[in-house]
C-alpha cells in the first residue's frame, strides 16, 4: 500500500527534505498504524542538522510522537481498529516516524488511548506534554509543594513548559513561569492562568553564588545550562529541581552546598526508558487533564509545512504546540 511521507536526506553538509511515495510493505515493526496526527518536537528539529547526530542513518522519516488506528497487529496487546498514542519514537534506532500517513514501530513504544482523549488532543500533548506529566509526577512524589508556593517553570512557553503550567494549573499550583516570549506571549499565558512570568534575564542578573536567597520548593527545567546554575542556589530546603532538557546548553556549575546544606535533589527526566507510559497517560486523561487542551495548540498544519515548523523549533520561534494533521 503506497503512503505518502516527509523523507529527509543528506548531502553530509545539508539536510534535504522532500514528501516521498513509500509502500507499507517496507514496513516490518510489531504494528502498523494508519496516522492521523503527529506534532513537532525539538528532537526533529535536530533532524535538520546532520552533525546532532539524532538519528541512525539518512534517508529516514522522523516524528517522534503521533496518534493513530492500528491496521495490523503482530502481538497480541494490540488488535486492529485501537487507537493509540506513540511518544518518544527512537529515531536514532528505526527510520520510521510519524510524519507520514503510515507508520510501524515496536509495540513497547505504544500505548493505548484513554478513553477521555481524542487523537488530536493526545497529539497536543505529545512527547512534550508527557515529560512535563513526568516531571509534575516526580515533584510530587518526592517533595508536594504547599499550593500557595508556585512552582518555577523554565521554558514555558515551548512544549514541555506550557504543558507543565497547564498540569500545575489543573492540580491547583500557581506557576512562576520564564520565558524570552514575557511581551508578546502575554495573551497565551494568560489562557495558562500564569499570574507571573519572568524573563530569564532575571534569573541571572546577580552574580553566581554557592547558596543564595531560598525563592522555590520545585523547578521544572526542560532547558538546563546556566540557568540550571543559577536556579539550584535557590531552592528551598529540601526543595526538587527536575530537568529534561538542554537546549540552553548541556552543562551547568553548582557546588555541593545546596546539597549538603538544604538538601535538595535534582531529578532527571527521561520520557524515553520508564514504564509508567499507562500510570501518566491515565493521569494525563484524568486528574492532569489541562483545562483547556486546544490553548496548548499554536498551529495545525499539513505534511508539506513540516519542514518550515522544524526550522522554525530550532529558532525559537513556536510557542505551545505544533501538531500536523495527516
Amino acid at each position: 500500500m503506497e503512503y505518502k511521507a516527509l523523507v529527509l536526506n543528506t548531502d553530509q553538509d545539508n539536510v534535504i527534505p522532500e514528501v516521498k511515495i513509500l509502500n507499507t510493505d517496507d514496513l516490518n515493526h510489531d504494528v502498523l498504524i494508519k496516522v492521523s496526527y503527529a506534532s513537532v518536537n525539538y528532537k526533529d528539529g535536530l533532524a535538520m542538522r546532520p552533525k546532532t547526530r539524532v538519528v541512525g542513518e539518512y534517508p529516514t522519516v522522523v516524528g517522534i510522537d503521533f496518534t493513530g488506528t492500528i491496521v495490523e497487529s503482530n502481538v497480541d496487546k494490540f488488535h486492529i481498529g485501537d487507537e493509540v498514542i506513540v511518544t518518544s519514537h527512537d529515531i536514532l534506532k528505526y527510520q520510521t516516524g510519524g510524519f507520514a500517513e503510515y507508520a510501524s514501530v515496536p509495540a513497547s513504544e505504544v500505548t493505548l488511548l484513554p478513553e477521555s482523549l481524542s487523537l488530536k488532543t493526545a497529539a497536543i500533548i505529545g512527547t512534550a506534554g508527557y515529560t512535563a506529566a513526568l516531571s509534575v509526577y516526580r515533584m510530587m512524589q518526592q517533595t508536594n509543594p504547599m499550593k500557595r508556593d508556585p512552582v518555577l517553570v523554565l521554558g514555558a512557553s515551548g512544549g514541555v513548559g506550557s504543558v507543565a503550567c497547564a498540569i500545575l494549573d489543573r492540580l491547583g499550583y500557581p506557576v512562576t513561569a520564564v520565558s524570552r516570549k514575557k511581551e508578546i506571549a502575554r495573551d497565551y499565558f494568560d489562557t495558562l492562568n500564569v499570574k507571573e512570568v519572568l524573563h530569564p534575564d532575571e534569573l541571572t542578573a546577580e552574580s553566581l553564588k554557592p547558596l543564595g536567597k531560598m525563592m522555590w520548593t520545585a523547578v521544572i527545567d526542560p532547558i538546563g545550562g546556566k540557568y540550571s546554575s543559577y536556579l539550584l542556589p535557590h531552592l528551598n530546603y529540601e526543595g526538587v529541581y527536575l530537568l529534561s532538557g538542554n537546549t540552553a546548553g548541556a552543562k551547568f556549575e553548582t557546588t555541593v552546598f545546596p546539597f549538603i546544606l538544604r538538601g535538595i535533589q535534582v531529578i532527571g527526566i527521561d520520557s524515553v526508558n520508564n514504564n509508567l507510559k499507562d500510570v501518566l497517560w491515565g493521569l494525563i486523561a484524568t486528574d492532569y487533564k489541562p483545562r483547556n487542551i486546544h490553548a496548548l495548540c499554536d498551529r495545525e498544519i499539513s505534511l508539506e509545512d513540516v519542514p518550515q515548523a522544524l526550522e522554525d523549533i530550532l529558532e525559537g520561534k513556536m510557542m505551545g504546540r505544533t501538531i500536523v494533521k495527516l
